[in-house]
């Protein structure tokens, strides 16, 4: 298990699994997955609906061309 804490919504505890990318063997899929109907879920629900923007005081260079 894995506790992450975010402003929005507080802390989560996630259980995780860990798979091998087989053409890329030095990297890894991680997935986080909370119990179904914790108060993790909960957050982690609310903290996926909420709206995204850009973070203050970070830059992004994605989509520069």
């Amino acid at each position: 298990m894995n506790c992450l804490h975010y402003a929005q919504v507080g802390d989560l505890e996630l259980h995780y699994e860990a798979f091998t990318v087989n053409s890329a063997p030095t990297q890894q899929l991680i997935v986080y997955q909370a119990e179904p109907g914790s108060t993790s879920a909960d957050a982690l629900a609310l903290l996926g609906s909420l709206s995204t923007g850009p973070v203050p005081g970070q830059g992004t260079t994605m989509g520069t061309d």
